[in-house]
């Protein structure tokens, strides 16, 4: 699904030069690398409107949702991006908020797209 996904072209093209064992490796490093950053921006995202415990609690129950945890590749993805997508729009920060539209449309996941694309606009037109 993420075919044209600019991370995971460069994490496939790397792998083909290792074992499947460092392979494997290597895309979960990536998965956890996505993992990381949806964290973070769940956290950056909740931070001011909460405290900073809050926001962390709320930052592991979001990027660790069971949803967000599968071993689809493209669901990692969009969700990390998608994350940033909606903290961008909150902050009107626009070349951010147009790398993460681009980067959530092509990780490929699109259930999780169509969902969150109209929901990070309305995020930015009302300046929630």
């Amino acid at each position: 699904l993420s075919n044209f996904y600019p991370p995971h072209l460069a994490q496939a093209w790397l792998g083909s030069f290792l074992s499947l064992n460092q392979a494997w490796v290597l895309y979960w490093g990536a998965m956890v690398l996505h993992f990381l950053l949806s964290s973070i921006g769940c956290y950056l995202l909740m931070v001011s409107p909460l405290g900073r415990l809050q926001a962390f609690i709320g930052a592991m129950t979001l990027s660790v949702l069971p949803y967000a945890m599968k071993h689809n590749s493209s669901i990692v993805y969009t969700h990390a991006w998608l994350v940033l997508m909606v903290l961008s729009a909150t902050q009107h920060i626009t070349w951010c908020y147009g790398i993460s539209l681009g980067m959530v449309l092509l990780a490929g996941y699109w259930p999780l797209a169509l969902m969150g694309v109209p929901l990070s606009w309305v995020v930015w037109c009302w300046g929630l």
